[in-house]
């Protein structure tokens, strides 16, 4: 682990995707942690010094959405990627609020995860 290198969390209840995305964005370089449930990002937030959150929509508990508007209002520079398997999502005046635009919102699964890896950088770089 290098201090230049991103530090993400990846929130997904399927235990495949999680992993898979997991396993890719560590060979692109970012080093990530996994969440099940919003309500256990929320827990392991605290602990980590996350720069970014890769979102599902549809979860147990809290959705996708409304993780993102609590976390961005406990950490607001915190930035927000949404994956999702959920056609036509409604980003809300808070989720957009957070910094969640379309450039930011992907459908599951990806033909080719290095677009979200790529966005994922640009929203990094993003003051």
């Amino acid at each position: 682990m290098t201090p230049d290198q991103p530090v993400v969390l990846v929130l997904d209840d399927e235990e495949l995707l999680r992993e898979s995305l997991s396993l890719f964005l560590e060979n692109e370089g970012f080093i990530v942690f996994q969440a099940v449930s919003a309500e256990n990002a929320l827990a392991l937030l605290p602990g980590l010094s996350c720069q970014a959150v890769v979102v599902d929509i549809r979860l147990p508990g809290l959705s996708g959405l409304q993780f993102i508007e609590k976390a961005h209002g406990l950490w607001p520079r915190l930035k927000f990627l949404i994956y999702t398997g959920s056609p036509g999502v409604f980003l809300s005046p808070e989720v957009l609020a957070a910094g969640v635009t379309p450039d930011f919102l992907f459908t599951k699964p990806a033909a080719d995860l290095s677009y979200l890896a790529q966005a994922l950088r640009r929203l990094l770089a993003v003051p």
